[in-house]
């Protein structure tokens, strides 16, 4: 994006869609990708995606991905891999779980070598959001 003045900027579209290859397959975990937190560190890009599985209907199964490449494109990631599984974590994420969960838009930070993961959560018994913090030691 190119801002010369107040009425004249340029806008170019990248013609790839990057997360498209990071799709996986029907039933897997991640085959459908939304609402991703992204970060760089050094020379590396993360991306923390929002993850469901709908086509096993509802209940849907929710996860936060992590993806790590060394482009913003994630054209060839180095690591495509569950960082909090919804369904196995629940319990840990929130207290008294009536149904799964579902995450959403993860926000990613870094303090101190630890990952500081903030992301909603919500009970799909109650349908109230909530924001979860979830911590990481990256030492």
């Amino acid at each position: 994006m190119k801002i010369r003045g107040p009425k004249d900027i340029e806008a170019l579209k990248f013609r790839y869609n990057p997360l498209d290859r990071l799709n996986g397959v029907k039933g897997s975990w991640n085959e459908s990708l939304f609402c991703p937190g992204c970060l760089r560190i050094g020379e590396n890009y993360f991306l923390f995606p929002s993850a469901s599985m709908y086509s096993i209907g509802f209940p849907y199964k929710q996860y936060i991905g992590l993806n790590i490449d060394s482009t913003p494109y994630f054209a060839s990631p180095k690591l495509i891999r569950i960082l909090i599984d919804g369904p196995r974590e629940k319990n840990q994420i929130m207290h008294n779980i009536k149904d799964e969960i579902a995450l959403d838009t993860p926000s990613p930070i870094i303090v101190n070598d630890k990952l500081y993961l903030y992301y909603a959560v919500m009970d799909r018994a109650d349908n109230i959001w909530k924001t979860a913090l979830t911590i990481f030691s990256l030492a």
